[in-house]
């Protein structure tokens, strides 16, 4: 999630290409990015600096069973 539609489509294919057991076809990866920089460009029109510099906090104890299984 976090490649898609921010890195250049050209990145974000040979990424695919080269990381992927089994990269979907081209046109599939394409009109993916292509969805999410839409939403990208949306987002940051709309809400912009929502994102710059979010609160960081210790995690709850509620967390630990997924810690340990990481």
């Amino acid at each position: 999630m976090y490649l898609i539609g921010r890195p250049p489509l050209k990145d974000f294919l040979r990424f695919a290409k080269h990381q992927a057991i089994k990269p979907p076809r081209t046109s599939a990866l394409t009109d993916a990015w292509q969805s999410a920089q839409a939403v990208i460009r949306r987002l940051e029109v709309e809400e912009p600096g929502v994102a710059d510099d979010p609160p960081i906090d210790k995690l709850g104890p509620q967390y630990e069973p997924l810690l340990i299984e990481f």
